[in-house]
């Protein structure tokens, strides 16, 4: 298990934001770009991160975090799926490529 100064190393997280999802009317901690150094997974880090992640959300208020994970990231889904997570089927991802 890593000790929490060594770990914050290992990780990125770039972007978390407190968001009213009004169709649920729930606060969500939404989570971009995270994720762990390849040398340190499978040592704990994940579960140091995701535990901070929940406690920040209780901190703000949010009923639930919120993310999203590449469909062929097999490992990040178990891991998620380990944690507790579930899937939402009631959302998927829309884009607009803007051209220049």
């Amino acid at each position: 298990m890593y000790r929490r100064r060594r770990w914050r190393r290992h990780r990125r997280l770039r972007d978390v934001s407190r968001y009213f999802e009004a169709h649920t009317g729930s606060r969500q901690l939404r989570i971009c770009d995270l994720f762990v150094d390849e040398r340190a997974r499978g040592a704990g880090v994940g579960r140091l991160i995701f535990a901070e992640l929940v406690r920040r959300a209780r901190r703000l208020h949010c009923s639930e975090l919120a993310w999203e994970v590449w469909r062929e990231n097999e490992r990040a889904y178990r891991f998620y799926e380990r944690a507790g997570a579930e899937h939402r089927n009631d959302v998927s991802l829309m884009r607009f490529m803007v051209q220049p």
